[in-house]
């Protein structure tokens, strides 16, 4: 059931809770509901606390449970009619008092008028904690920029002393994520990506042939974080991502050499929320040196010195990086 259809209920409930009182299955009902409402079952969640103020009209604090129940399923509004209720029931609640402020500066909703006598006749239950995270799935479009942090060897050639190397050049890329994240706050998601790829020139024998190039990655990964809430809109997430990179290089438009392996990419992410909707920033740092790199032929490239020492050649994707994602949460985060 939506939450929307549980209005015509709770205005049966409201007709119903003068004819009789059971505080003992009115408890049940309660705990019933919160069982519900740890599972992210919204719906079941509201029906059992309505039934639970049916069977014990003096349960205030079930008030606070459908408030909370229609925060986490979106419904601002929704949760602050219910908590208005309960503080007028409860006043001396304090942390549900300024969260319920908020709520109202959100919505552009007045303050009600609390009732002293309601107050004065409501039972103490102790207040019920209110985590600052929300699970569920979201999606993340990303760019991000990297700082190549240096030259990237190269062996095109396999006499002794001919040497070639690639300047470095900053790269840029774009992706798409999947997250799922618990109530708890830890995320854990899946990412592909289309780079960071940059151009650059390579240069044999110390600059006497120059030739341009064009470094093109795909990354698949996985992802694991922690999200935190601050206020109502406002989340961190330390974040490591753990990828698998292939890498393409062209030499002036027709020789193609390739590589393959794992990077990491650890970032700290910074998100603004409004709602499902988030806009957010990312700094972090891609470590990512792929070997071998082969030829077209399949060989392995390698460096020979003029003594006829050789190496094999690593391409050197990572550095610093910078980047902007936009997400939507389907359900509020925070």
């Amino acid at each position: 059931m939506k939450l929307a259809a549980c209005v015509g209920l709770a205005m049966g409930t409201a007709l119903c809770t003068g004819l009789y009182a059971d505080p003992a299955t009115g408890l049940q009902d309660f705990k019933t509901g919160q069982g519900f409402q740890a599972a992210r079952q919204w719906g079941n969640a509201v029906k059992q606390y309505l039934k639970c103020l049916q069977d014990d009209p003096k349960a205030y604090w079930a008030y606070k449970a459908l408030g909370t129940v229609y925060y986490q399923a979106g419904d601002h509004r929704g949760a602050l009619a219910y908590y208005q209720r309960y503080l007028a029931l409860n006043p001396s609640d304090s942390a549900t008092q300024a969260f319920a402020g908020r709520l109202r500066a959100e919505s552009g909703v007045a303050a009600p008028a609390t009732s002293a006598g309601a107050a004065a006749g409501a039972q103490a239950q102790p207040a019920q904690a209110k985590s600052n995270s929300h699970g569920g799935f979201g999606i993340r479009a990303e760019g991000d920029y990297v700082l190549n942090n240096g030259a990237d060897l190269v062996a095109l050639y396999t006499q002794p002393g001919v040497t070639a190397a690639t300047s470095g050049a900053n790269g840029t890329g774009y992706g798409l994520g999947l997250d799922f994240t618990t109530n708890g706050g830890f995320m854990t998601g899946i990412d592909y990506m289309d780079g960071p790829s940059r151009a650059c020139s390579l240069s044999l024998n110390g600059g006497t042939l120059s030739s341009k190039v064009a470094i093109a990655n795909q990354t698949f990964g996985l992802d694991a974080g922690w999200r935190l809430g601050f206020g109502t809109h406002f989340m961190v997430e330390p974040n490591l991502g753990l990828d698998y990179m292939l890498t393409t290089m062209t030499i002036n438009s027709n020789s193609v050499c390739t590589a393959s392996g794992f990077s990491a990419w650890p970032k700290l992410r910074a998100e603004a929320v409004w709602g499902c909707l988030g806009v957010g920033l990312s700094a972090g740092y891609l470590w990512a040196q792929l070997s071998p790199v082969k030829n077209s032929s399949g060989w392995s490239l390698q460096q020979y010195s003029s003594s006829g020492a050789s190496s094999t050649w690593v391409m050197n994707n990572g550095g610093l990086s910078f980047g902007l994602y936009a997400a939507y949460h389907f359900t509020p985060p925070l």
